[in-house]
């Protein structure tokens, strides 16, 4: 009897948790997920996975990216998930494990391999990129020819939600940028040398709830991408 894939996602701690699952669960409904948090500290579970998924949720505390934040402009830090989480990143690259990373979870991955964040975007100088509506801010991003994500997308330019004040200063080592909004706000980022990981693909906006989920391809094609690389991976261990 085939195994069900066993995908890590991190914790929300809220609602939105779920969001995730019920998004990856419609193109594979025999999914087993883990969930990965400080609370169960349970960091080692990423070892028994195909796959890894980091979620959205509050921003990272800038003393970890070596910035002071006097006017705390950074919201609802949690500490204890950002050292876990940032542990975590390492650990499943260390493994070479299939990653998607959605809003924070880019954050996340672009600080653990030593770049930096703006920490508001209004204050910086460039557009709001939040709303509160259930889907986020839609626009368009423009997409780097020859990437991962072009060839996933086959598209110049997609609609995208957003919902962040906070995005990628310094890009981390390694990574390179590949969608960016019209203000200039990286919005998409991957590995530069594909041929290094089985799946990297790290992304601002949330395509578990954008509009025209799951047939849109800003999220579709993340999905199908992401769960494909994970059974690959499965099958190769099996071998």
């Amino acid at each position: 009897m085939k195994k069900p894939l066993k995908i890590g996602v991190t914790d929300t701690f809220n609602a939105r948790y779920e969001d995730y699952l019920d998004w990856l669960r419609h193109f594979n409904p025999e999914i087993h997920f883990i969930k990965l948090s400080h609370r169960e500290q349970n960091i080692l579970a990423v070892d028994d996975t195909d796959g890894v998924l980091l979620t959205g949720g509050a921003d990272l505390d800038p003393t970890l990216f070596h910035v002071e934040d006097p006017k705390s402009l950074a919201r609802n830090i949690d500490h204890e998930r950002d050292l876990f989480e940032l542990a975590l990143t390492h650990r499943l690259l260390h493994k070479s494990l299939p990653l998607l990373a959605i809003c924070r979870g880019l954050q996340v991955v672009n600080v653990a391999l030593r770049g930096t964040l703006i920490l508001d975007l209004p204050t910086a100088g460039y557009h709001d990129h939040t709303n509160q509506n259930d889907y986020g801010l839609a626009h368009r991003v423009t997409v780097r020819p020859n990437t991962l994500l072009s060839d996933l997308t086959n598209r110049a330019s997609l609609e995208v939600n957003t919902s962040h004040h906070q995005a990628i200063d310094k890009l981390g080592r390694g990574l390179i940028a590949t969608a960016l909004s019209p203000d200039g706000v990286i919005e998409a980022v991957e590995w530069e040398d594909r041929t290094e990981k089985p799946f990297f693909s790290l992304v601002q906006w949330h395509p578990e709830r954008m509009l025209g989920t799951p047939d849109n391809t800003a999220s579709r094609t993340l999905a199908e991408a992401f769960l494909l690389a994970a059974s690959d991976r499965r099958l190769a261990h099996e071998k």
